[in-house]
């Protein structure tokens, strides 16, 4: 079994807004939940990634290297998150899906992809380990090639995976059959959702 301690979103948000407050020297008592990282607190990009690397120490997760807009131009393909820079109304219904946390308002279609970067928030980063925390207790119940049962969690430092794609959850591989069984995509919900209302 995977172990991983549980948390509260309480206390997931009260240690992101400290990781923010170190990162950004700011008291966590100055960061609201809701406030934009970028036009609020000031954040930049190496801050993002300074906010992930301590997250991920801290929680013992792994978080993805790209930002949203990213992962899901390399899922769906270029044109159908933006056409020209410009989130398009597809973009605007995936976006809705990725950020729960934010006024659908905000969502529009014709926004500059670079705003995407606007709506982050302590609350983004909440889903974001909750999503890290859920796949870091990933644990199959057989093997999906023989229906095997005796599954061991491999060493995945000690592994290759195709294409740089290091998997954000644990690896196991099965006994009878050997075949490997990779964590879900971190964002495979929201891709879900997003295939079943197109």
């Amino acid at each position: 079994m995977v172990e991983a301690k549980s948390y509260s979103d309480e206390q997931i948000l009260q240690e992101i807004k400290e990781i923010i407050g170190k990162v950004v020297l700011m008291s966590p008592d100055e960061i609201s939940d809701d406030a934009s990282l970028v036009d609020d607190i000031g954040m930049e990009s190496i801050d993002f990634l300074d906010v992930a690397f301590r997250l991920e120490e801290t929680f013992g997760i792994s978080l993805p290297r790209q930002d949203f807009v990213q992962r899901f131009v390399d899922k769906l393909g270029p044109g159908v998150l933006s056409k020209d820079g410009k989130i398009s109304p597809q973009g605007v219904n995936l976006l809705r899906l990725g950020f729960p946390e934010v006024d659908p308002a905000l969502i529009h279609e014709g926004m500059n992809e670079g705003e995407v970067f606007f709506l982050v928030s302590a609350k983004t980063y909440l889903n974001l380990v909750k999503r890290g925390l859920e796949i870091s207790k990933w644990e199959p119940a057989q093997c999906n090639n023989c229906q095997g049962t005796d599954l061991h969690q491999a060493d995945k430092d000690k592994m290759e995976f195709p294409d740089g794609d290091y998997p954000l959850g644990p690896v196991f591989v099965c006994a009878s059959c050997n075949n490997v069984l990779l964590p879900p995509d971190f964002d495979q919900d929201i891709f879900d959702q997003y295939k079943q209302a197109s």
